[in-house]
């Protein structure tokens, strides 16, 4: 189109010149006409401008709305891909929340699991302590009443023969009878003895009347312990519930220990303390001999002293660090 302008406008200048010319020779109606020419020449000129400037100025628009449309989806774009990256933290954060709950939920109900488990091996254990509380108890009234069955009644009974029988050796002159009464007495002595050592063991009455320091002393002094075993004794007088038998539980497993010094130890020193801190009534054994065979500090024995003390709501510990000896202790409270 730049071209046509081109060559329109050449054109118009020679009509124009022409035109000039016409006028300087006096053919004024030819030069008029040759103006009128350039004049539409000059027209259809300016038109096509105009034309092309519209069409530019289209063009130009037509380019400012593809910048538009294309800033408006580059906007969209972004704004898309921000929405997508936000949807993105919030799935992620809602997916943890759900997570940390679900895990948190898990382990609420697991740990719920673990403490209704705990209490009812708690419970368990506790049933079984009562149980063991009344079966021992049961079986220290029953030993109690055989101790007084033998003192009373056996032993009685024996004194009593023994009286005839001296009475009747008095009054027989005959050597051979009274030989025999003799022996007869030597074996109701030693009955009455039997029976006396027996119903203490079973019962010791110096436990009830004279407490449970005095109890131990006469157990160890009374025991038929090795002349090689020395006993070291460190004993407090102690405050124990009257109306539950923390007494006789203690005397019980000191007796058990003693016996398995005499028996098992092997030791050459034995060391029994009993002390009183506030509420609390310890009772101690150490010895120097080979040791417990059972390091875990299990066994029929000891399962049975842990029984007795537990019962009593009391606690056995049983020293693991020292390499020789055996070292024990046990506490319990006397409220």
């Amino acid at each position: 189109m730049a071209e046509d302008i081109g060559d329109s406008m050449d054109i118009a200048h020679v009509l124009n010149n022409i035109a000039y010319a016409d006028y300087h020779l006096g053919n004024y109606k030819d030069a008029f006409i040759m103006l009128d020419s350039v004049n539409d020449i000059y027209s259809s000129l300016h038109q096509l401008d105009y034309a092309a400037n519209i069409n530019e100025l289209e063009l130009k628009f037509m380019d400012l709305e593809k910048d538009a449309e294309l800033a408006e989806l580059a906007s969209q774009t972004e704004a898309d891909r921000t929405f997508k990256i936000w949807l993105s933290v919030v799935s992620f954060l809602v997916v943890s929340i759900l997570g940390s709950l679900f895990v948190s939920n898990r382990n609420r109900l697991k740990n719920l699991k673990r403490i209704r488990e705990e209490e009812h091996l708690r419970f368990q254990k506790e049933k079984e302590l009562a149980a063991l509380h009344s079966s021992l108890q049961a079986l220290e009234e029953e030993r109690k009443r055989v101790a007084m069955d033998l003192h009373d009644g056996i032993g009685v009974l024996a004194s009593a023969a023994r009286l005839r029988v001296s009475k009747v050796n008095k009054r027989i002159d005959d050597a051979t009878l009274n030989k025999i009464l003799n022996e007869t007495d030597e074996v109701l002595n030693t009955i009455t003895g039997d029976v006396r050592r027996i119903a203490h063991n079973i019962m010791p009455a110096t436990l009830s009347k004279l407490g449970l320091k005095t109890a131990i002393e006469e157990l160890l002094e009374k025991s038929p312990h090795s002349m090689d075993i020395e006993f070291k004794l460190k004993l407090e007088e102690v405050q124990l519930p009257q109306a539950k038998p923390h007494d006789i539980t203690l005397y019980r497993i000191c007796q058990e220990l003693v016996n398995n010094a005499l028996k098992h130890s092997q030791s050459t020193l034995v060391e029994i303390s009993l002390t009183q801190k506030g509420n609390l009534v310890t009772l101690r054994y150490d010895d120097n001999g080979v040791g417990l065979s059972d390091t875990n500090g299990t066994g029929s024995g000891l399962d049975a002293m842990r029984s007795r003390i537990e019962s009593l709501g009391g606690r056995m510990f049983v020293d693991k660090s020292s390499k020789t000896g055996t070292h024990i202790y046990f506490e319990v409270s006397n409220g």
